[in-house]
């Protein structure tokens, strides 16, 4: 990828104009921490470092659903966005999540206002620290207010952050989402009004919904993202442009196959990878996708150790999160036969 990474790229199915920044395997970085839940700033630098060196990743996307966004305090996030940012050293772009802080609890939500506020001033610090956009969750932490129908309060949360930065916007429906704060096609038609807003991750293997909202987006310039990376090959026919997963962090090669071969019109090519892809989710079932994908990339020489956290709690491998050694060798042997059919990959370029 060029370091014109707002140049923008024609996808073949559409014909939409988005920026590069935008294509391809952005990964979802996990967060890695100390066994105390504490932030491991030298194993964050690593894990960019590792995500950088595949050569398949296009775009950093730290604090994120699988880097636990809604388990850190606002000190933390702005550390997360410092650290990544600093050591991607303009390799690669950036895109961080600058929601407010939420620990996800319906019963704690926070004032909406300082919510709002911290989302602005998370956005801000992020563009101050040289982010390529930033990324916004559909804003579940904010009440429905009495006499407002909730679209309006979606609609007005993202016009205050835009009205703030200069950034583009990617907004965010992440699984689990309560279904009234989701998505919908006259929601999206309103919000393709604000200028900044540039695209959005959307969690959902419902190719139905996703057409829903490409009908809506079909005349702009409007990069729709999978969030589901078992549903990218279908949805880039629709628009998509790239793919947001956990095998965008464990195995972007196959990922960044199907993209790549898809953008050339590859479509048997595309499949292959596809189901490559798919191989490598079954390969994850039944264990914890960023356990196994921390002691993958240790294994693989990554300095980083494999512990997490959730909203107020250590999330980490002891106890329940344990993967058993030949259960780990199992999915490290397919996902390093998966990855090696893919030769490194030439650079995006618009």
């Amino acid at each position: 990828m060029t370091n014109d990474w707002r140049t923008p790229i024609v996808q073949p199915y559409t014909g939409r104009r988005t920026p590069a920044f935008l294509h391809g395997v952005i990964a979802p970085m996990f967060t890695p921490c100390h066994p105390d839940h504490t932030l491991d700033e030298a194993g964050i630098r690593s894990w960019t470092d590792y995500l950088v060196g595949t050569g398949a990743v296009t775009t950093l996307f730290p604090r994120c659903g699988l880097g636990r966004m809604y388990a850190f305090a606002y000190d933390e996030v702005k550390r997360i966005i410092d650290v990544v940012i600093d050591q991607a050293a303009d390799r690669v772009p950036v895109m961080p999540g600058t929601m407010g802080v939420w620990g996800r609890d319906p019963a704690r939500r926070p004032d909406p206002a300082a919510f709002t506020r911290q989302s602005i001033e998370l956005s801000q610090y992020a563009e101050k620290k040289g982010a390529t956009a930033v990324v916004l969750v559909l804003p579940a932490a904010l009440p429905p207010q009495e006499g407002v129908p909730l679209e309006e309060t979606i609609f007005a949360y993202f016009r205050a952050v835009a009205s703030e930065i200069s950034l583009p916007i990617v907004m965010y429906q992440p699984p689990g989402l309560p279904e009234e704060y989701g998505m919908t096609p006259s929601l999206l038609r309103r919000l393709l009004s604000v200028r900044t807003i540039a695209g959005m991750k959307y969690s959902t293997g419902n190719m139905v919904a996703f057409t829903r909202l490409a009908m809506v987006a079909e005349d702009a310039d409007f990069a729709f993202i999978a969030g589901d990376e078992a549903a990218f090959f279908f949805a880039i026919t629709l628009g998509a442009t790239a793919v947001i997963g956990q095998g965008c962090d464990i195995n972007p090669e196959t990922l960044r196959a199907v993209y790549d071969r898809m953008m050339a019109q590859d479509i048997v090519g595309a499949r292959e990878a596809h189901y490559d892809s798919i191989r490598a989710l079954e390969a994850a079932e039944g264990i914890d996708c960023v356990i196994a994908g921390l002691t993958y990339a240790a294994r693989k020489g990554a300095k980083v150790q494999p512990y997490t956290k959730v909203a107020g709690s250590p999330y980490r491998a002891p106890a329940d999160r344990t993967i058993p050694q030949d259960r780990m060798d199992t999915f490290e042997a397919v996902i390093d036969t998966l990855r090696a059919r893919y030769p490194r990959p030439a650079k995006i370029t618009a």
